[in-house]
This record gives C-alpha cells, structure tokens and sequence, in this order.
C-alpha cells in the first residue's frame, strides 16, 4: 500500500480521538482525518490547497514553538491518540518531535514517520527496544508502545543527535516490515 491508502486505513481502523500532524505541506494528508476528529496541523509555512472541516486547525509554526505552547492539552485535553510526522528530512528535528509528541502519549499512541525514516527508526531501536517499530512502506514507519514517562531518548539526545550524523547509511539497521 501507498502512503495515502495507509493514512486512510489508520484513520478508519483507528477511528482516534484526536490526531496532531507535524507538517502538513498543501494539506492533502488532511482528507484522511475523520469528520469527528479533532486535529491540528502544525507547520510553520503551510501552502494549504485544501478546505479544512471544522475541527480541524492549522498552527502556525515551529513545532519546538508549538510544543513548548500547551496547546495540546487546551485542545485535545487528553493523550495523543494518532500522530504523523510528515516529510522527515532533518532528523534531529523529527526526533525531536517524536520526543515532545511521546510526553504526551501512552502506550496505545500511534506515531507515524513519513520521509526519510531510516536513521530516526535505527535510533529507536538502540535506544528504545520496547517500542514497536514497522516499516510500512517505503519512507513511512508505524510506532506505538510509547511511554510518557520514559526519560531515555531526552536523556540521551546529545548521543543521539551525535549518532545521526555520524552513523554511515550502510550501518543503519533494518526495521521489520509490515
């Protein structure tokens, strides 16, 4: 399956609560999300080419800005239930983000990665076996297990982000697909 069609099946099978997208590009990724769906999109310079339904809201910004905000807990006032963590291609931000969406998770969040996921979903691997990590299809990844109070990514970030860099492409280990 495509991205589109894995975004559409997590949507339906999931039916989440709530869903929170980092980086929405034109938005298209928003047509997925469920009409009773609470969302927010965070991109500090959205080209939205789509209508947004009614709960869904753009914020925009940094998602280091957005998160350091509040605004999930005054929007969705509970945890993330389904998250998308489009177009990675800094990872040292998208493991940010993974960090700051798992302070507000547990252990049935679901996190999607969307891009070039190789490297971020190696770092999860080392540092964190107990997540569950799946490579659904090329550049995008499934990961759930999450824990809020886990400290060891945040603990270990300046490692992390010194292993992103130096970890030759060769050397990155492979995730299970689905």
């Amino acid at each position: 399956m495509e991205k589109n069609a894995w975004l559409q099946w997590f949507h339906r099978n999931c039916n989440p609560r709530n869903y929170l997208q980092i980086g929405i590009a034109s938005g298209s990724d928003l047509q997925f999300v469920l009409s009773n769906t609470p969302t927010i999109a965070v991109d500090n310079n959205p080209a939205l080419e789509h209508k947004l339904l009614d709960n869904q809201q753009i914020v925009e910004t940094t998602s280091d800005d957005f998160f350091a905000s509040n605004t999930i807990e005054k929007t969705f006032g509970d945890k993330i239930e389904l998250a998308l963590v489009n177009n990675v291609n800094d990872c040292e931000q998208a493991i940010r983000d993974f960090i700051n969406i798992e302070l507000h998770s547990d252990k049935d969040t679901i996190v999607l990665l969307d891009g070039d996921v190789q490297k971020v979903l190696h770092v999860l691997k080392r540092y964190r076996p107990d997540l569950t990590l799946r490579t659904l299809t090329t550049g995008l990844a499934f990961v759930n297990n999450l824990s809020a109070g886990s400290p060891v990514l945040e603990t270990n970030l300046s490692n992390i982000l010194e292993e992103l860099v130096t970890v030759p492409d060769e050397e990155v280990n492979p995730v299970n697909n689905v």
